[in-house]
């Protein structure tokens, strides 16, 4: 079954897209599309669809489809054919993308001579998603819900960044990622989605939220799980990994050497007790001899925190508790300050701003 969505009877653009998504029509979402009139819309034929050169949208052939052309089935295999008639005008008004390249020469002249330009969508897009984002743009609040799934959030998301029209959708990001607020998924693919959501909408503080938790869990440079998240943005989060394991493992060695050399402790009796249960913590966290180095792949900041944290100071009944200085005989109380230093580190650079830069967005993560 063919869907027809008319945002504008007149309009001159018609999105087509074989969806193996439905147009959700839950309650849920509430998704109130303008009518569907299938009688109105101008059918072109996909298989003559002629892709322009130098980033012009794939135009239709002028053929109209056939009367007999046969229905899809509705099975787990058939993709479902959707297509959206739009407003230029509406378009090329909330939309960058679609400015620059509907206002090509061969694609404005297709316009003024067919009346219309078809542009054939990825199978991949989420037809609700583009219905959601139409109706937004041609200001049909009626058909806009109030709360959506992060599924259907992020491939809003992902329409948004390509088509390069965050500003139109701003105020409606901020009630769905208000109706989204739960505590964090330990499910790195859901986290590496909100940074994606939070890097699109420009939500700073909890884009560095992600970030940070990001830095906490990972193991090696993040899976974007094909979202478009920028390079630099992953290599910054890797590069602080890094930075954060490489700053500890070093503080552990430093401590380890001050051991060695009697530098601490009260007695040869406290100073062994607490290199030999030194050694012994960070051996099964991958820290003993040799010493690690970078990149340290396989090395999650989180795990090794925890595990440091469970280590326990060696105590033997006479040593070292007759004196009043006992502190520096404490191996936690060492071990507490590289963690807190390794805190702060992570912590230390956030994202201040969005800016313009070599005439793309960027944000800068600088120390505070």
């Amino acid at each position: 079954m063919k869907r027809y969505y008319e945002f504008d009877p007149k309009g001159e653009v018609i999105f087509s897209l074989d969806s193996k998504y439905e147009v959700s029509e839950t309650s849920d979402l509430e998704i109130q599309a303008p009518p569907i009139k299938d009688e109105n819309i101008v059918e072109a034929s996909a298989a003559e669809a002629a892709h322009a050169d130098d980033g012009e949208v794939a135009i239709a052939d002028e053929a109209s489809a056939p009367e007999d052309v046969p229905t899809p089935t509705h099975d787990s295999t058939t993709l479902n054919t959707i297509r959206m008639r739009a407003s230029l005008k509406h378009l090329t008004l909330a939309s960058h993308y679609f400015s620059r390249i509907l206002s090509s020469p061969a694609n404005a002249n297709t316009i003024k001579t067919k009346g219309y330009i078809e542009i054939e969508l990825s199978s991949d897009e989420n037809a609700s998603a583009l219905v959601i984002l139409l109706n937004i743009i041609h200001g049909y609040p009626r058909g806009v819900p109030q709360w959506i799934d992060f599924e259907t959030f992020t491939d809003v998301a992902i329409l948004v960044d390509n088509f390069e029209c965050r500003e139109v959708i701003e105020l409606y990001s901020d009630i769905w990622i208000k109706g989204l607020a739960r505590p964090i998924d330990t499910c790195l693919p859901d986290v590496t989605g909100w940074l994606y959501v939070c890097w699109v909408f420009r939500k700073l503080d909890k884009f560095n939220i992600m970030r940070r938790f990001l830095q906490y869990q990972s193991t090696g440079p993040i899976d974007t799980f094909g979202l478009l998240i920028p390079d630099w943005i992953v290599d910054n989060i890797e590069k602080h990994r890094q930075e954060a394991i490489r700053q500890l493992v070093s503080a552990l060695y430093d401590l380890v050497e001050e051991l060695q050399g009697k530098k601490i402790g009260h007695s040869f009796a406290c100073t062994s007790l607490m290199l030999g249960a030194l050694l012994k913590a960070m051996k099964p966290l991958g820290l003993g001899f040799p010493r690690p180095e970078a990149p340290f792949t396989g090395f999650c900041i989180n795990e090794l925190v925890k595990g440091l944290r469970n280590m326990k100071n060696p105590v033997v009944p006479g040593i070292c508790h007759d004196k009043k200085d006992v502190k520096c005989c404490l191996l936690m109380e060492n071990v507490a300050l590289f963690l807190n230093n390794l805190k702060s580190y992570v912590t230390r650079s956030s994202l201040e701003s969005f800016s313009s830069e070599q005439g793309g967005l960027s944000l800068w993560l600088v120390p505070k």
